[in-house]
């Protein structure tokens, strides 16, 4: 559901201006963020811990506007600094979804590596060059597809 809330999420944020619509495919994401946060390594497990909570963030963004535009009207806070402090929250909740989409682009790039179509497709364009080996220098090419006890196939197998 990660890759596939990603997917979505990053393919409606550079469609168009729709928030309301791409937020809800927020939902689909949660699990596997929450499943990041939980690993065992400590930088990927603050990543998907931030990002989790980005995203909770975003859900409730429209909620934070409203409850912020009333507020200033409420308490008559002045024209040029309300201004301000509406810019400022709109940069906040720009840098929050630039935020959320370089994680989920940076998810569908590991999924896409990882896939055994990308990879039989770079290997048929890794052939196609003419290469030159020097003497006694590894093709790092050829050393990427093999699996981890250095036999051909996925490294999954």
């Amino acid at each position: 559901m990660l890759v596939i809330g990603s997917a979505v999420i990053a393919g409606c944020f550079f469609a168009g201006q729709s928030i309301g619509y791409r937020g809800v495919f927020l939902l689909m994401m949660m699990p596997g963020l929450l499943a990041i946060s939980r690993t065992s390594v400590r930088k990927l497990c603050v990543l998907g811990l931030a990002t989790s909570v980005i995203v909770v963030l975003l859900m409730w963004g429209e909620c934070f506007r409203l409850t912020l535009y009333s507020a200033l009207e409420h308490f008559g806070i002045a024209e040029a600094l309300a201004g301000e402090m509406k810019i400022l929250f709109w940069l906040f909740r720009e840098l929050c979804w630039w935020w959320t989409v370089a994680f989920m682009l940076a998810v569908l790039a590991d999924f896409l590596q990882d896939s055994p179509i990308i990879r039989s497709v770079s290997s048929i364009f890794d052939h196609s060059r003419v290469r030159v080996r020097r003497r006694g220098m590894e093709n790092p090419v050829q050393r990427r597809d093999l699996g981890p006890r250095g036999e051909r196939g996925s490294r999954y197998c």
